[in-house]
C-alpha cells in the first residue's frame, strides 16, 4: 500500500531547501544553512519510518528492494556533476585528488578533513552521509519500533546528552569534522526523526486530542522553531535545540494535515502541485545549487548586474529549472533503469 503524501512536509522541505542554497549564495543576509541540514537529517529518518516502516517489519521488505532505490538515487547524478566540481576546484586539485576515489564512492564524509568532505562537488558530502543512514535505516527502525515509546523518549534523552557532552568536548574546527559531517556523529540526528515518527504515530492512533489542540500545537511548535532560530543567530548554540523544536514541527505539521490536509489540497490544487513539484526535483536542485551558484555568480552577463536582488533570482530561477530538468530526463528514468538492471530476474 502506498502511503500517503505529505504537503505539509513537502513544503517544509522547500523551505529549509531555500536556507541552505542562501546559505551558499554569495550576498545573502541570512546564513542559517547549517541548521536547515539538521532539518533535513530527523526529516529523512521520519519519512523514511513513515514510508518503509511497516513495509520492513509486516510486509517483508528485503534490505537489498529497501536499498537499491536509494543507491540508484544518490549515485548517477553525484558520478555525473563530480566532473563539474573538481574543475571548479581546479586550483585545489593538489590538495585534494588524493580523496577523489572516496568521493567517486561517496565515502568521503568518514575521512575528517575539508579536502576530503569538501572535494569535488562539495556540498555531497551530505549524500556519503546520508548513504551511511539509508544503510544502517533498516537495522535502526527494527530496533526502535520494539521498543515501548518510554523507552524511545529515554533513548531521545540519552541522546541530547551524548550530543551536548560530545558539544562541550570537541572544539574548535573538529566540531565541523567530527559532529557537523561525520556519520559517526549524524545518525543521532536521524534516530530523532526515526523516534519523533513513532511518537506521531502512537499520538496519531491514541486521536484523542481535539482539532483546537493540534492547532494549537502546530502554533506553539513554529514559535518554537522561530524562537530557537533567533537565539542562536549569531552565537555558539546547541545542536539539540533544534532537535526538539523540529520533533514538535514535524508532530504538528502532520497531525493538523491529517485534520484538515484533503480539504486544503482541494481548495489549493495548483499550490498544492507546485509544492509537490519543487519537493520532486529538491535532490537535482541540492546537488546543482552550488555549482550553479558558482558559474552563473562569478561569470558573464551576470556578474555585470549591479542589482544583487535580481541576480539572486534570476540565478534561483535557473537552478530551479535545471533541477526540474535534471529530475525528469536525469536522475529519475537515470535511476529506473538501474533499478530494473540490478533487480531483474534472470
Amino acid at each position: 500500500m502506498k502511503s500517503k503524501s505529505y504537503i505539509s512536509l513537502s513544503f517544509l522541505g522547500v523551505v529549509f531547501m531555500l536556507l541552505i542554497f542562501l546559505e551558499h549564495y554569495p550576498v545573502t543576509p541570512l546564513r542559517i544553512g547549517g541548521k536547515a541540514v539538521c532539518f533535513f537529517f530527523i526529516l529523512s529518518g521520519f519519512v523514511l519510518s513513515y514510508g518503509y516502516g511497516s513495509r520492513l517489519s509486516i510486509e517483508g521488505l528485503t534490505y537489498k528492494n529497501f536499498l537499491v532505490p536509494r543507491l540508484t538515487k544518490l549515485y548517477p547524478l553525484h558520478w555525473m556533476l563530480l566532473p563539474v566540481g573538481i574543475w571548479l576546484g581546479r586550483g585545489f586539485l593538489e590538495q585534494t585528488y588524493y580523496y577523489l576515489p572516496a568521493n567517486f564512492l561517496l565515502l568521503q564524509s568518514w575521512i575528517p578533513t575539508p579536502n576530503s568532505y569538501f572535494s569535488g562537488n562539495g556540498i555531497s558530502w551530505f549524500l556519503s552521509t546520508t548513504l551511511f543512514l539509508y544503510l544502517i535505516f533498516p537495522y535502526l527502525w527494527k530496533f526502535c519500533s520494539r521498543l515501548t515509546i518510554r523507552c524511545n523518549l529515554f533513548i531521545y534523552v540519552i541522546l541530547i546528552v551524548v550530543r551536548s557532552v560530545l558539544e562541550i568536548v570537541i572544539s574548535g574546527e573538529a566540531k565541523v569534522d567530527w559532529l557537523y559531517i561525520n556519520p559517526a556523529a549524524r545518525w543521532m540526528d536521524f534516530t530523532v526523526g526515526i523516534i519523533t515518527f513513532l511518537i506521531y504515530r502512537k499520538l496519531n492512533e491514541k486521536n484523542s486530542a481535539k482539532r483546537i489542540s493540534w492547532q494549537i500545537f502546530a502554533f506553539l511548535s513554529v514559535m518554537l522553531t522561530l524562537s530557537v532560530f533567533y537565539i542562536t543567530h549569531n552565537v555558539k548554540y546547541p545542536l539539540v535545540l533544534f532537535w526538539i523544536a523540529y520533533s514538535c514541527l514535524i508532530c504538528g505539521s502532520v497531525m493538523v494535515e491529517n485534520l484538515y490536509g484533503d480539504s486544503f489540497q482541494q481548495r489549493h490544487m495548483k499550490f498544492t502541485h507546485v509544492i509537490d513539484e519543487l519537493s520532486c526535483i529538491s535532490f537535482s536542485f541540492y546537488l546543482l545549487h552550488q555549482i550553479v551558484i558558482l558559474v552563473l555568480f562569478n561569470h558573464k552577463p551576470l556578474n555585470l548586474l549591479d542589482d544583487n536582488i535580481v541576480k539572486f533570482f534570476i540565478i534561483l530561477i535557473i537552478c530551479t529549472f535545471l533541477a526540474y530538468i535534471s529530475h525528469h530526463y536525469l536522475e529519475k528514468p537515470v535511476g529506473q533503469r538501474l533499478k530494473f538492471i540490478i533487480t531483474k530476474k534472470r
